[in-house]
């Protein structure tokens, strides 16, 4: 995986998010109060939430960019097929013509 592709600063960022879960689920500091802890992991359960809300988001982009070539691939195919039918057609009256000579 190299920095330049597209999906590193997601892949980044779970990363990330899943070294600070793992690093606030273990008891560190038992000076850590219950209610400092329960902040702690609410904000790390936020932060879990809006990361699932982006990759998904991300995911619909995708999909629907996906969809935009699969349409625009689809054209293509019946555009290319409307052009060999009609070079098979110039070609068969070519053909006809040098088989006249």
């Amino acid at each position: 995986m190299e920095a330049g592709d597209s999906t590193f600063p997601t892949q980044f960022g779970i990363s990330c998010a899943f070294l600070a879960f793992h690093l606030a689920s273990k008891p560190i500091r038992p000076v850590l109060d219950k209610c400092r802890r329960s902040h702690m992991t609410e904000f790390i359960y936020q932060s879990r939430i809006h990361l699932l809300g982006f990759l998904l988001a991300k995911a619909r982009d995708r999909e629907d960019e996906l969809h935009e070539n699969l349409e625009r691939s689809e054209r293509e195919v019946q555009e290319l097929r409307k052009r060999r039918t009609e070079d098979a057609k110039a070609n068969e009256k070519v053909a006809g013509i040098f088989a006249a000579h």
